[in-house]
């Protein structure tokens, strides 16, 4: 703001005719003075400011103003002795005079003493605090169908926010209320965004939805390995399910003590990119369900996905054959961290990788980087446009040594292609043979492409599979990706 203070504004003494008047309106105008020099600009104008003139003759005033001494292109006209001029370019230098007026506009006095201002421009402003999310639920338990009244109390300024409610619905409203229709234990999660970023928070296991007699739970479709206990001990399991948006619980079909579960690559039955997310991972089984990126609007068609579950630990198989399952604890997102192995491998293994937990609502998938023999570098990933922020998740892993054989009657291929895998549809062709299309469960073993993306699937068979890595579209519209190199787990029962 550019303030500038006139003093002593006087048309003349007392005027005795007519003729004396005007001729002292044509001569005396001239005395016009605009003194001071004090200056205060603001981003985009000025604000001038005179002593008023107490001649009965001064109607108004004008400001003439340019961007250059003494060239004025521009004029405001006021009956006040304070002017504000806004509009003006910021870094631009501006010249300002002004002069008293009869009514007619026709009559003023000479020019002021010209100022001179250059006019600011706004200092970065200090990024705004990000709000606070939090929620509250007026029932956290009931039978099914049960509906559930969810409140916003989340601190500082929102603009946008987004509920999951744990079962595959999504809201924005400020008070939220969902029905659940299948019984089980759903954890929900409010994610709120405004002008300081976005916050997230999760109530695990926060609504407890018990059966009825008319609404059964879910049951998947899995294939059993028949004699699952190999090595004296290690309870191995593989597994199909159908699933959608919709949480929905997969029992194991043996028992655990610490399983390690890996559900990796989704099927491609919905065009819109998707991946696929885990939770509540337990001894008895886990729920899963398939999670769009967060620009899209979370409504899925049903996909297939096959998943591989072991004890924890360092195996090693009948074949000789080393295995290990294993888990990390990690916020990195956007970048990696190191996971060493237990022991060092003779080979570099392949390794798959999965995120097992919904701390985090934003969908987020785990990414792999640099495999040795020695370990492997993981982070997360989030959609292109989001901050890479997220809450910190548990990401199982299991790493096998390239292999195929026959394990206690569960017939199995363990690989990895060449960096050839991208947008594209490649076909991935086993060395083993299937009676029938096995379960299939790929990773992608590098980062070659560092845009967000997961590996889809179709035509799967006994023989081939057709994978590519599919990106989202968050920042923009591409979808071209680096090749990567995959790693793939097939395997069935033998008949």
């Amino acid at each position: 703001m550019m303030r500038t203070r006139a003093i002593d504004l006087r048309f003349g003494d007392s005027i005795d005719s007519q003729a004396t008047r005007d001729v002292m309106l044509v001569t005396l105008l001239f005395l016009f003075l605009l003194t001071g020099d004090i200056c205060q600009a603001f981003a985009g104008g000025v604000q001038l400011e005179w002593d008023q003139v107490t001649d009965h003759r001064v109607h108004h005033y004008q400001v003439h103003y340019g961007r250059a001494s003494g060239q004025y292109d521009k004029q405001l006209d006021t009956t006040s002795t304070s002017l504000d001029i806004d509009g003006l370019e910021a870094g631009a230098n501006y010249y300002f005079a002004a002069r008293a007026c009869d009514e007619s506009g026709t009559e003023c006095s000479d020019y002021s003493n010209e100022l001179h201002a250059k006019i600011p421009v706004d200092p970065p402003s200090e990024e705004p605090e990000p709000p606070v999310a939090g929620f509250s639920a007026d029932v956290l338990s009931g039978e099914v169908p049960l509906t559930v009244t969810f409140s916003d109390q989340s601190e500082g300024k929102i603009r946008r926010r987004t509920w999951d409610f744990g079962d595959g619905g999504f809201s924005s409203a400020a008070t939220a209320v969902h029905t659940y229709n299948r019984p089980g234990i759903y954890s929900v999660s409010l994610t709120v965004r405004g002008p300081g970023g976005k916050s997230e928070t999760l109530e695990s296991g926060m609504i407890e939805v018990k059966s009825s007699a008319s609404r059964p739970g879910p049951s998947p479709i899995v294939v059993p390995d028949p004699d699952p206990r190999i090595d004296g001990g290690l309870a191995l399991e593989i597994g199909e399910v159908e699933l959608d948006h919709e949480w929905r619980r997969v029992d194991f079909q043996q028992s655990f003590s610490d399983p390690i579960l890996v559900l990796k690559a989704l099927s491609a039955n919905g065009g819109q990119p998707a991946l696929i997310r885990v939770r509540d991972v337990d001894a008895t089984g886990f729920w899963v369900r398939v999670q769009e990126w967060d620009y899209l609007d979370g409504s899925h068609v049903t996909e297939t996905a096959s998943y591989l579950a072991m004890e924890r630990g360092r195996h090693q198989l009948p074949d000789g054959t080393w295995v290990e399952a294993g888990s990390l604890q990690t916020d990195a997102t956007n970048v990696f961290q190191y996971q060493a192995f237990a022991e060092p491998f003779a080979e570099v293994p392949v390794v798959f990788a999965a995120v097992s937990t919904v701390n985090g609502a934003a969908a987020v998938n785990a990414r792999l980087d640099r495999i040795s023999a020695d370990g492997f570098f993981v982070g997360m990933s989030e959609e292109e446009s989001s901050r890479q922020v997220h809450s910190e998740e548990v990401i199982h892993f299991v790493a096998w040594e390239a292999s195929t054989g026959v394990v206690q009657g569960l017939r199995y291929e363990v690989g990895r292609t060449a960096e050839r895998v991208n947008h594209l549809p490649y076909q991935l062709t086993y060395e083993s043979v299937f009676e029938r299309a096995p379960v299939l469960v790929a990773d992608m073993q590098t980062s070659k492409g560092g845009d967000a993306a997961a590996l889809r699937w179709q035509n799967l068979d006994v023989d081939a599979v057709d994978l590519w890595v599919q990106e989202e579209q968050s920042m923009d519209e591409e979808m071209a990706h680096t090749r990567e190199e995959v790693g793939y787990f097939v395997a069935d029962v033998e008949s």
